[in-house]
């Protein structure tokens, strides 16, 4: 009899441990690595979302061992970044923005990983499907079909043709050019890829553009995200008017940002990393993404534009900014 009773409290704990894991088990701290991509306000929106939502659900940041690192747009710095991670051996990853998640995956093959925002992870060859990632990363996609961010802009002005400046080899970046291109004739508006291969270079491709295209549209992550302010002043020096999927660009005098609510995506990543500390393994969570998409305008850059924003357009803006 007492032995059975010794199995049955052995048994009875053992079904706890994970529990108490859950739950955060005092002086046993969840260790958590975090790779930035670059120094894009979208990355810190992310992260405030996704520590809330952690610290709602029993696991405040004071709780964790946290070590956050920085690739500052450098793609060479981002794979140092993660081979040290590796070493490390953290519980978990989490990796903001393309070069992050890529440079993580090929060094931390056991460990799971949370990527966030990816416009097309399986483009970018993290995941095997959204549906089933098939390996130890899974995630938040900030992707979704791209007409729904050219039919508000012909609402603002005349759109025929739009530049689409891209860096050249950083996948996500080069995802959103064939998304473009694959509505482009339903939307009835001609596609000019741009490649941008530095910084250097945008003043004089924004001259060049000028005649050529109403529009400029910045995708994210590379040389593009790193050189946005440049990009957009050089724009609209040349009377193009820069616009994109990526709301935290309107700040820096982009038009118009159509694209997902960046906090909104640090929940849902820490929705994701929850599951992991409940025990699941990232290959049968399916990656995620929010549905409702978010209208940022600057009306500034508007004026200076001489575009008249119709009154129902400033209604149905989710931020409008000066």
């Amino acid at each position: 009899m007492r032995k059975f009773l010794g199995g049955m409290c052995f048994f009875l704990l053992m079904c706890l441990v994970p529990v108490m894991a859950l739950a955060g088990t005092p002086g046993v701290k969840k260790r958590i690595g975090i790779l930035l991509s670059g120094d894009e306000a979208r990355y810190q929106e992310n992260m405030s979302g996704f520590f809330a939502m952690l610290s709602a659900n029993g696991f405040p940041a004071g709780d964790m061992e946290i070590i956050t690192e920085n690739a500052h747009g450098h793609k060479a710095r981002a794979r140092l970044l993660a081979e040290g991670f590796a070493v490390q051996k953290m519980d978990a990853y989490l990796v903001l923005g393309t070069n992050a998640a890529v440079a993580m995956s090929k060094e931390v093959k056991e460990a799971p990983i949370i990527f966030c925002p990816i416009y097309d992870p399986v483009a970018a060859g993290l995941v095997a499907s959204l549906e089933k990632p098939g390996n130890n990363l899974t995630g938040v996609t900030n992707g979704f079909s791209m007409a729904r961010v050219i039919e508000p802009m012909k609402k603002l002005f005349p759109l025929k043709s739009l530049a689409v400046l891209y860096t050249p080899g950083v996948l996500n970046s080069e995802a959103q050019v064939k998304g473009l291109e694959n509505v482009a004739q339903e939307c009835g508006v001609k596609i000019i890829p741009v490649p941008l291969a530095s910084e250097q270079d945008a003043v004089s491709t924004m001259a060049f553009l000028k005649g050529k295209a109403e529009a400029v549209y910045l995708t994210g992550g590379g040389v593009v995200g790193a050189s946005c302010a440049v990009i957009i002043r050089a724009a609209l020096k040349e009377g193009l008017v820069p616009v994109t999927h990526l709301t935290d660009y309107v700040g820096e005098g982009a038009l118009i940002g159509i694209g997902v609510n960046m906090t909104e995506i640090g929940r849902l990543a820490a929705q994701q990393m929850l599951e992991v500390f409940k025990g699941r393994k990232p290959a049968n969570i399916p990656v995620i993404g929010p549905q409702n998409l978010e209208v940022y305008l600057n009306v500034t850059t508007a004026k200076k534009l001489g575009i008249d924003v119709p009154a129902e357009f400033k209604k149905s803006a989710t931020r409008i900014m000066e």
